[in-house]
């Protein structure tokens, strides 16, 4: 389910499970399968956009699962990276237009997310405010 169609109050709080999809040029760098704690891979997601700005290389493991997502700068581009045991999925995409598409996912997801567990507003609020390079 998009979250911008969940409608119902996810059954624990403390462990929303859920999948973030990642394609860049038309490959998928993580998606459904990938499944872990889904606002918490949001958070770490929404933590390396904003280390991104001053950092060269980020990355971060899913919260649940040895899958481990890479963003590094090259120029102005990104490398987008998911690596779980052998597997590695990578793709190089423009870093404007990355951190855009990213940030507003993220955007809605905090924002939807806020509404359905409104406990959690202010650590979403947070989150969404390193998107935004607050």
């Amino acid at each position: 389910m998009q979250v911008e169609s969940c409608r119902t109050r996810p059954a624990d709080p403390g462990h929303v499970e859920g999948a973030v999809e990642i394609l860049a040029n038309g490959r998928e760098i993580v998606g459904k399968r990938e499944w872990d704690y889904v606002d918490q891979l949001w958070s770490y997601l929404a933590t390396m956009v904003k280390d991104l700005r001053s950092r060269e290389t980020v990355s971060a493991y899913y919260p649940d699962q040895p899958i481990k997502i890479e963003f590094a700068r090259q120029g102005s581009r990104v490398a987008v990276a998911s690596i779980s045991g052998d597997m590695v999925r990578r793709a190089s995409v423009d870093l404007l237009e990355f951190e855009s598409v990213i940030s507003a996912a993220g955007e809605l997801f905090f924002g939807r997310m806020s509404e359905l567990l409104p406990e959690r507003a202010e650590s979403y609020k947070l989150a969404r405010s390193e998107l935004i390079g607050g």
